[in-house]
Order: structure tokens, then sequence, then C-alpha cells
């Protein structure tokens, strides 16, 4: 994930409240990789575990689908709620495999900022699709990158 090609499109907070949403940075609607009225779809990367959300469920065997959400208007922040398997307290019911956890490298905490994070070729892939990374993920893979060294505040703060 080192690539020089990386877009930061923003920083967002997971909320606190029962439906634990973030804000949909305007760069990923704006490139078309994700749209109000539309699903997002949220999956997990199965070798490093990373969310990810993408505009249809992702196929490839590299991903795990996890659910999807609708995408909020400006009236709501263009928030999209993220589901209850992304977080560490979800106690599963049902299926075990529908209801199993995703793995700790995917998981959110309530209060957690996160970093939205596509390459070009991720934005014009179908589906196309974006990394949503914790500050420690952030900070592990792009900490040896100048481009985001202290560049940090001029990412769109969505909190």
């Amino acid at each position: 994930m080192g690539d020089p090609n990386w877009n930061h499109a923003g920083i967002s907070e997971v909320s606190e409240g029962e439906s634990r949403s973030v804000q949909i940075p305007d760069l990923l609607r704006s490139r078309g990789i994700l749209s109000t009225g539309r699903p997002v779809y949220w999956s997990y990367e199965n070798v490093v575990g990373v969310a990810v959300v993408s505009d249809s469920k992702l196929e490839d065997d590299e991903y795990v689908s996890v659910g999807y959400r609708g995408l909020q208007d400006a009236s709501n922040g263009y928030s999209c709620t993220v589901p209850a398997r992304f977080f560490g307290d979800f106690k599963g019911r049902g299926d075990p495999e529908v209801s199993k956890p995703v793995p700790d490298n995917a998981r959110f905490e309530p209060g957690e900022r996160v970093h939205f994070m596509f390459t070009d070729a991720m934005a014009e892939s179908d589906p196309s699709s974006c990394y949503v990374l914790t500050d420690d993920q952030f900070d592990k893979r792009f900490n040896d990158s100048d481009r985001w060294d202290g560049k940090l505040d001029e990412v769109p703060q969505l909190i």
C-alpha cells in the first residue's frame, strides 16, 4: 500500500450512537465511488483484513462481503451506518457464517477516526471501491511517506 498514487479522500469519526455511522467524504462522491440513493457495500480484504466500501458487492475471492447500508443525503451529512459486525462488541446470532465478526484488523471502535484511501484504479474499476483505515492502519502503511507527513491538515476532516 506504499504506492505514491494513493488519494486521501478524508478523515471521519465513527459515531458513538446506536447507528455507529461515518460521514462519507465529498471526494468519494465526486469521483463516483459512492452515491446517495445507492447502497454502500461494506467488505473486508481477506489477506490484510482491512475494511473496504464499494458501490456494489465485491465478487472477487480477495474480499468478504459483510453487508450494505444506504448513503444518506446532504441533510443527513452524507452519513452511512457501519454494519454491526465491524465492531468488537458484536454479538452474533443465527447462522455462524452470517453472524461471525470480522477479523480484528477490519474492526472499528465508536469514536475512532478512519481514513478513506483509494487509487485511481480503484475509482475507475467496476465496482469502484475505497479502503477504510483506522489511524493505526494509516500510520503503519503511510508513515514512511513524506506525501502525508505534516499534510493531514489539508485532508478533509469530517469530524
